[in-house]
């Protein structure tokens, strides 16, 4: 039984929440439920507790009285508690859910707010601002902005596809739209699009994918850069027309910064300093100090001037190219400052005048040439009057540039060209052609000189003659030379032909003389065929002299000094000067009162005197008085002092004195030149007082000449006086010499010398052995050379040549002396034998006592050393 109320009570509760919560949620509702649930409590509390307790419920009735009462108060405080919370609560959310509201107005008013915001920023954006339909492009929305660029009207976007604004293909376009969907967003990307009439436009886009009400839309915003890519494209231009003007520029254009580092450069002041273009030239000049200056004084030159004058300077400077060739140019240059007033940077301009200033440097230099040449130089008007002479004209002629300008080449003038050559000369350089010839002038002086001129005219650009300009040389030495020359020619002409017969001639005037002085050793001395020996013995001994004397004119000889008298030397050339100088001259001749000896080659002094007595005929046309005489001279300290080319000692002295046209100042001062002659052309060399000179110099002497013009001149010869005398042979009488009974050998291929030979020895009392050459000599030297004292050996002979004999007999008896004889001392490995062996020599022609005297001394003295003197 207690468990069906309990159960009921339980049922009916459980309906009320069941039918409560079938009601709805509202607050009315709620209260008056609950206070239905606190009633049936009520009134259900005494049956549960009876239920829960019926044996005390039984036992106190009162109970039930109890708990219904106490239910009904906790029901009240339960109702009322509750009824204050649900109070609360309730207003709580009415003041949040009013709050709420009041917030939700307020989103709603914000949102229409920045709905009207954006759409206002939409519309008036100053980019176009597109919405449009990912799948086909139709533009849905579009700014302001486009529409007014684009010239339609928002009801009519909906025709457009943002495609038909995008140049390109179809297949570009798609990949377009595909990326959007792929990506979901692009920025900044350019495009070309079509502008409204037609032509083409640039923009930079960005847009990102929505999805609205389920459908794909982009959101695109371009910014129109057409102008700007204009602005850009025209900018390209500009730098590139500027750096192409930059570039081109004729001048070398710059800034760098005041410590010397190269900031820009264009491609002229690159190629001016040897590169490529601007880029080689920056990437490569560090410091243009080292680098393109010469040196770093010659910048800090420029720096100088620039800061003295900052506001620009314009000077020459020397720059050196890649390579470290010298170039240059004209800077313009400016000092720009920094914030703080230090300088900062140089621009500037180099003009390169490496070609001006080349050409002036050459202009200098032709300047100098012709101011320095030793041709002359002569420019004259088209009428001839001279304007212009270098120094060389003033050297040569005579007269100085001022006596020159104004003149005519007329003052020159010689007269040994007639009118005729002039007119030629003329002719020719009127009608603008160049002569060349050689023109014989007169100096100032007097004297002729013969120059090797070039005249040419001198045009203006209309071809019109405005200068005629002369380059003249003078060649009269060359004419000397050329003269010398084929003076030397023939004297070698006649050295070849001298050294050619001079063998065989001595030995002719070997023979000859030898067998006159045997016939003259056979007759008494008053015999009347005695003078005529001795005079064919004084021919035969000129005519070897003559011999000599033409191996010595010929350079055949070299020069042999001996100890000579010089009052005998000249004596012994009288008969000769007479005979070339001529009947109309007459020659005195004044010796000194003794010997004067002196060391000597007789036939070079010969020469000179014969050179002096021919210079002074030459100076005598018309005839006059030659007078030469000798004298004995101290030259002291006060005559060396007055006389600069004298030197002290004891001097022989030799004059020769003319009385004929002299000579002036000008003419003395060259006269020993070689080549020098006022002589006319073909009657002399310029050579005879030059050699006299020479000659005199080689013997350790002077020479000096006075002259003065219309009575004569007089050349004086100083020669070293030797402190001892010579003795006088009598060279007509043949003197007996000491003879001998030894054996001796003569070696001599000339039948007539070997005879003659054997003759002078035999009679003397010699035994002579003959040999008639080389290999017979050494045959007979093998069986005889016991018995020999002594070989008289030839040099040139058949089979074996007289050295090649010497070494064979040499070989056979070291000890066995030798006399060497030769007809021509050819100068060849033939004879040099002789000197290197130290033998006795003995030139042919030889007296045969000088042969007697040789082979005595040779025979109990042994070699005598060198060449012997005939005596």
């Amino acid at each position: 039984m207690k468990t069906t109320h309990v159960c009921n009570a339980r049922r009916l509760f459980a309906s009320f929440f069941c039918t409560a919560s079938s009601r709805g949620v509202g607050f009315t509702s709620i209260r008056n439920s609950l206070l239905t649930v606190l009633f049936y409590l009520l009134a259900l509390s005494p049956a549960i507790a009876a239920e829960e307790a019926p044996g005390s419920v039984k036992d106190h009735p009162w109970l039930l009285i109890v708990f219904f009462l106490g239910g009904v108060i906790a029901v009240t405080l339960a109702v009322f508690l509750w009824n204050f919370y649900l109070q609360n609560r309730v207003n709580k959310t009415v003041k949040e859910l009013e709050k709420k509201n009041e917030q939700l107005v307020q989103s709603q008013e914000d949102i229409r707010r920045s709905e009207h915001k954006f759409r206002l920023i939409f519309e008036n954006a100053p980019y176009a601002i597109v919405i449009f339909r990912l799948d086909d492009g139709t533009i849905l929305d579009a700014s302001k902005a486009f529409l007014e660029r684009r010239g339609v009207r928002k009801k009519d976007l909906h025709k457009m596809s943002i495609m038909d604004l995008v140049v390109g293909s179809e297949k570009e376009k798609q990949r377009y739209l595909d990326r959007i969907r792929k990506e979901g967003a692009v920025h900044n990307e350019p495009a070309i699009i079509y502008e409204p009439d037609g032509s083409h436009g640039h923009i930079f886009y960005s847009t990102v994918l929505l999805e609205v009400d389920g459908e794909l839309q982009g959101l695109s915003m371009a910014l129109n850069v057409t102008k700007q890519k204009q602005a850009q494209e025209a900018l390209v231009l500009s730098e590139e027309k500027f750096r192409n003007v930059f570039n081109s520029a004729p001048v070398g254009i710059f800034r760098s910064t005041f410590d010397g580092r190269l900031i820009e450069a264009n491609d002229t002041l690159a190629r001016f300093l040897g590169y490529e273009n601007r880029e080689q030239i920056l990437s490569r000049v560090e410091s243009l100090g080292k680098e393109i200056y010469p040196s770093e004084m010659e910048r800090q030159r420029i720096l100088d001037a620039l800061l003295e004058s900052p506001e620009g300077i314009r000077m020459e400077a020397e720059y050196k190219r890649q390579g470290g060739k010298p170039v240059y140019g004209i800077v313009n240059a400016k000092l720009s400052f920094d914030e703080n007033g230090n300088p900062a940077w140089i621009d500037g301009a180099i003009e390169d005048v490496t070609r001006i200033k080349q050409a002036a440097m050459e202009t200098r230099k032709l300047a100098a040439a012709v101011e320095q040449s030793s041709d002359i130089i002569v420019i004259t008007d088209p009428k001839g009057v001279i304007q212009y002479v270098n120094p060389a004209f003033e050297k040569i002629t005579g007269y100085s540039r001022a006596e020159a300008l104004g003149q005519t080449p007329r003052v020159l003038k010689s007269g040994k060209h007639d009118q005729a050559f002039y007119e030629d000369l003329w002719q020719t350089i009127l009608v603008g052609e160049t002569w060349k010839g050689n023109i014989i002038n007169k100096r100032k002086d007097g004297s002729l000189f013969t120059e090797k001129a070039t005249i040419s005219p001198m045009v203006d650009d209309n071809g019109e003659i405005t200068n005629f300009v002369a380059s003249k040389r003078d060649i009269t030495d060359e004419m000397a030379l050329r003269e010398q020359n084929r003076q030397m020619q023939k004297m070698e002409a006649l050295g070849r032909l001298t050294g050619g017969v001079a063998h065989d001639f001595n030995n002719l005037l070997q023979a000859m003389n030898g067998f006159v002085e045997l016939a003259g050793m056979d007759l008494p001395q008053d015999h009347r065929s005695r003078p005529f020996l001795e005079q064919t013995l004084i021919a035969g001994r000129r005519a070897a002299n003559l011999v000599q004397q033409l191996l010595l004119f010929s350079r055949k000889k070299d020069m042999q000094f001996k100890y000579v008298d010089l009052n005998t030397a000249v004596d012994d050339l009288l008969k000769m000067v007479g005979r070339i100088i001529g009947t109309d001259i007459q020659v005195q001749w004044r010796p000194w009162n003794s010997s004067l000896t002196i060391h000597a080659d007789p036939g070079m002094m010969d020469q000179v005197l014969m050179n002096l007595c021919v210079n002074a005929r030459d100076a005598m046309p018309d005839g006059g008085v030659l007078t030469i005489s000798t004298s004995i001279m101290e030259a002291d300290a006060p005559f060396c002092a007055a006389h600069s080319w004298a030197k002290q000692g004891k001097y022989a002295v030799l004059k020769v004195r003319d009385t004929g046209m002299g000579m002036g100042e000008e003419v003395l001062d060259r006269i020993f030149e070689p080549f020098f002659t006022t002589k006319e052309e073909g009657r002399g060399t310029g050579l005879g007082l030059a050699t006299a000179y020479g000659v005199v110099q080689q013997h350790g002497g002077m020479i000096s000449v006075s002259s003065e013009l219309g009575k004569g001149s007089e050349f004086t010869i100083f020669l070293p006086l030797v402190g001892r005398e010579v003795r006088v042979i009598n060279k007509g009488v043949v003197e007996k010499a000491a003879g001998g009974d030894e054996i001796i050998l003569i070696v001599e291929d000339d039948a007539m010398v070997r005879q003659m030979a054997s003759a002078i020895l035999e009679k003397a009392g010699y035994t002579v052995l003959e040999a008639g050459d080389g290999r017979e000599a050494v045959t007979l030297f093998k069986l005889q050379h016991d018995r020999l004292s002594l070989v008289i050996l030839d040099i040139t002979m058949p089979n074996l040549t007289g050295k090649e004999a010497f070494e064979e007999i040499r070989r056979i008896k070291p000890e066995m002396p030798v006399l060497v004889c030769s007809a021509y001392d050819e100068g060849t490995d033939k004879t040099d034998f002789v000197a290197k062996e130290e033998l006795s020599y003995l030139q042919k022609p030889y007296s045969a006592n000088t042969l007697l005297k040789t082979v005595r001394k040779i025979i109990d003295h042994g070699p005598l050393t060198g060449i012997l003197p005939e005596e």
